[in-house]
């Protein structure tokens, strides 16, 4: 219960510091799993471009700075600006325990991604279960409300628990191979 109120306060100082009122709805999807990983493997996935290729994207752009670039590149055969999450940025992070950055609307919804860049964004949290598993949760808010939303919105709840899925397998069968990766996905 304390780790869920701490959880609740830094979302709030989030919302705050990011210029949103804590007033208005803010929708949000949130998924958690535990890792077979220590925090600090965990977190290094998350937060370097070697460790991200291991298990979400090949190609990216992270700079673990306050503002410094939050750049997964989803589609390098994509016209520039099209190829991912362009223009993201770190909003905030406690090392090992949270992470926080902007986060785009998928290329495929042209009119919301390039009306409301940078309205949505992502939380992380790790917590440590034990020495060799970590607890996981991805906060995903920002979703606007019209119909539009909505199917963004039904985009990231299959497209999450994929990463999540690689996330684990990631740590449990070892890093992905980009060559083989259709293969790879079936196994299991």
């Amino acid at each position: 219960m304390k780790s869920i109120k701490i959880i609740e306060v830094l979302i709030i100082l989030l919302l705050i510091l990011s210029g949103i009122s804590t007033t208005e709805e803010v929708e949000q999807i949130t998924f958690s799993v535990d890792i077979k990983a220590p925090v600090s493997e965990v977190w290094k996935a998350w937060t370097d471009s070697t460790e991200m290729a291991k298990f979400f994207t090949s190609h990216s752009k992270i700079e673990m700075k306050k503002g410094g670039a939050y750049e997964l590149y989803m589609d390098m055969s994509g016209k520039e600006g099209l190829r991912g999450t362009e223009g993201c940025k770190v909003l905030s992070y406690l090392p090992g325990k949270m992470l926080s950055f902007e986060w785009s609307v998928p290329p495929s919804f042209g009119y919301l991604r390039e009306k409301y860049a940078g309205q949505m964004w992502i939380v992380l949290f790790f917590d440590k279960v034990n020495d060799n598993t970590t607890h996981f949760t991805i906060y995903h808010l920002g979703f606007g409300t019209c119909e539009k939303w909505q199917e963004v919105k039904k985009y990231f709840m299959k497209a999450w628990p994929w990463v999540l899925d690689r996330l684990q397998k990631r740590f449990a069968e070892g890093p992905l191979d980009w060559d083989n990766r259709a293969t790879q996905s079936k196994k299991k």
